[in-house]
């Protein structure tokens, strides 16, 4: 067995270990939410901050709530700080594990189409990542993770990373602070803020505008 095939395998079960952490495991999400309130803003600002960059990565299903919790607890503008933070953090820990672990087994196996597609995300990537995470329309997890099997740039990448995640984190965390505590008795109070609201609504139906835009141009490029 390769070396480049034994590190995709503990690749696999590095997100085998993050699937089976989602499924099992659950967060005390009152105790978080008590713990936050009761103390000092920058010191719940930096344990918030932590707790995502761990949630993030082991408990990718559960950091939505966190989302809503931050936003509660710290506001829209710290709690997106906060997340901005540990979002680069992120991008700089599962870019280069998947670079270390996969990288190898997928460059060996690259031929033809295959190798020049890789070569052009490459030399050439730059802006078609920037509005991936500029957009919510794919995952940052799964942002990172792709960009760190391709042979794309890691200075390039985590660039790309500071600067085109504040505005979609924003967005998030400002809605998610208008809600408040709400939210987690009626999810519908979500749609009727947006709706009410008309500086919102209008910032939504463009992101809206800019997802479908950008899902249409992936999908006609993967046509040619």
């Amino acid at each position: 067995m390769t070396t480049g095939c034994k590190r995709l395998i503990i690749l696999i079960i590095f997100i085998a270990i993050i699937g089976i952490g989602n499924y099992y495991f659950q967060i005390d999400w009152e105790g978080m939410r008590s713990y936050l309130e009761g103390v000092s803003g920058w010191k719940a600002a930096i344990v918030y901050t932590l707790i995502y960059v761990l949630v993030s990565i082991f408990l990718i299903l559960a950091k939505d709530v966190l989302k809503i919790i931050g936003a509660i607890c710290l506001g829209a503008v710290l709690s997106s700080l906060c997340i901005w933070m540990a979002e680069v953090i992120n991008t700089m820990v599962l870019f280069s594990l998947a670079r270390y672990l996969g990288r190898g087994f997928v460059q060996a196996r690259l031929k033809g189409n295959a190798r020049r597609i890789d070569q052009r995300i490459g030399s050439s990537g730059f802006k078609g990542f920037l509005i991936l995470r500029l957009v919510p329309l794919i995952p940052y997890r799964v942002l990172d993770l792709l960009a760190g099997l391709s042979s794309f740039s890691f200075i390039q990448y985590f660039v790309i990373a500071v600067i085109g995640s504040p505005l979609r984190i924003f967005w998030v965390q400002y809605i998610l602070a208008g809600v408040g505590v709400a939210i987690f008795n009626n999810p519908a109070v979500l749609v009727d803020y947006i709706i009410n609201n008309k500086i919102i609504l209008a910032w939504s139906l463009v992101y809206l505008i800019l997802v479908i835009v950008v899902g249409f141009r992936l999908r006609f490029k993967q046509r040619i």
